[in-house]
C-alpha cells in the first residue's frame, strides 16, 4: 500500500467517487462506520507482510487511517477506497489507493487474508485503474511490490503492468525487519498503451 502526493489537473476533484466493477466487487469511499473491519484487516501481520507501515494497534488508529484518507481525498492528493463485495457493500475486506507522484500516479492495495486467492483484489485494482484512467487518461500508473511478493507481482503482470526495474532497497516493510527491501517497480499507461 502507498500513500502522499500533491493533486495535479484532471486527477484530484475534491472527493472521492464510488466506483463498481465486475460482478463481485464495488470500490467506494472509506467512511468512519469502516474503523472495526479496516482494524481487522490492517492489524494482521499476514496482511501488513510487504506493507510499508506495522499493523494498526487499535480501533483508535484505524479511525484515524480513516480520517486522513478522507483529508487527503478532499483536497485530491491520494484516494483510498474501502473494497467490498457488490452484495454487500458495507462490508469492508480491503483497500485500494491511487495517489499523484510528480506526472505519475502510484497505486497500493491491501485484502483481508479471509479473500486471499478469490481474484476479489484483481478485480478491484481494475476497477480503480478505470477510474484514474477517466481522471487522468495517458497518465503512467506504477507500483513497487516486495520481490517476494509473488502474488502481488502476478496480478500486476495480469493487470497489464510491465516490470519497469528494480528498485534495491527500496522500502522498509517494518514486518519482515528494519532493513529496506528489493522492490520490482511495475508500471502502465493508464488507458492500456504501453508507456
Amino acid at each position: 500500500m502507498n500513500a502522499p502526493a500533491a493533486a495535479a489537473s484532471g486527477y484530484g476533484s475534491g472527493q472521492s467517487h464510488s466506483v463498481q466493477s465486475g460482478p463481485r466487487v464495488a470500490l467506494r469511499p472509506l467512511a468512519p462506520e469502516d474503523g472495526a473491519a479496516l482494524h481487522r484487516v490492517l492489524s494482521d501481520p499476514g496482511v501488513c507482510r510487504y506493507m510499508p507501515s506495522r499493523p494498526l494497534t487499535s480501533l483508535a488508529a484505524a479511525h484515524e487511517f480513516i480520517g486522513l484518507c478522507r483529508s487527503y481525498a478532499a483536497i485530491g492528493s491520494l484516494h483510498t477506497f474501502a473494497v467490498a463485495p457488490v452484495n454487500a457493500p458495507s462490508a469492508l475486506c480491503g483497500i485500494v489507493q491511487a495517489s499523484r507522484l510528480a506526472a505519475e500516479i502510484e497505486v497500493g492495495f491491501a485484502l483481508g487474508q479471509e479473500q486471499w486467492g478469490s481474484r476479489l483484489m484483481t478485480e478491484a485494482m481494475a476497477a480503480l485503474l478505470a477510474w484514474a484512467a477517466e481522471r487522468s487518461p495517458g497518465q503512467v500508473a506504477w507500483a513497487a511490490c516486495d520481490v517476494q511478493h509473488d502474488a502481488a507481482r502476478r496480478m500486476m503482470e495480469e493487470l497489464g503492468f510491465d516490470v519497469d526495474r528494480l528498485l534495491p532497497q527500496y522500502r522498509v516493510h517494518p514486518a519482515l525487519g528494519l532493513q529496506p527491501r528489493d522492490c520490482v517497480r511495475y508500471q502502465r499507461r493508464l488507458g492500456g498503451t504501453k508507456p
